[in-house]
């Protein structure tokens, strides 16, 4: 059921959100224990990766803390126009908008008091990105989490 950001959030990458209605930092912080696509993705031997802008919001899952995922997470800037350019994106990539203004990099996450011009020149850019790999018919699977909408993009071989 729609709720909150973080609910939402926590509720993409595991189908619940483990009772969590509202924001609450102190059970963020701590971490969500529930099982993830992440495991799932192991399990079968597909390749995934966190490709970030400030803050990784999937690190609220407590699991995806443990230091054999650190290789997974990379950040957004310096890897993935690379990594896609490369045809050595994962098989399933999660990228992670600004969620904060910096001062040189406003948000980019389409929530209310950002500029939403920033959130669509993102979507953009990935897009952009994504035909980049289209064209090179490289196999991917992009979930661009942008606030409470899942855009998925995929190419199947």
């Amino acid at each position: 059921m729609p709720s909150s950001t973080q609910p939402n959030r926590l509720f993409v990458h595991s189908a619940t959100s483990a009772g969590a209605t509202s924001n609450i930092p102190a059970l963020l912080v701590k971490g969500y224990p529930q099982r993830t696509i992440f495991e799932n993705l192991d399990d079968a031997g597909i390749s995934w990766g966190i490709y970030y802008q400030n803050i990784p919001a999937t690190l609220f899952y407590s699991n995806l803390r443990k230091l054999k995922h650190i290789t997974k997470f990379h950040p957004y800037g310096m890897s993935f126009k690379k990594h896609a350019k490369q045809g050595k994106l994962p098989g399933y990539a999660v990228l992670e908008q600004r969620y904060m203004d910096i001062k040189i990099s406003p948000a980019n996450d389409d929530h209310p008091s950002h500029d939403v011009y920033q959130g669509q020149m993102f979507v953009k850019e990935v897009l952009i990105n994504f035909l980049y790999i289209y064209i090179l018919k490289s196999f991917v699977r992009i979930h661009i989490i942008h606030t409470h909408m899942i855009t998925s993009m995929q190419r199947l071989l």
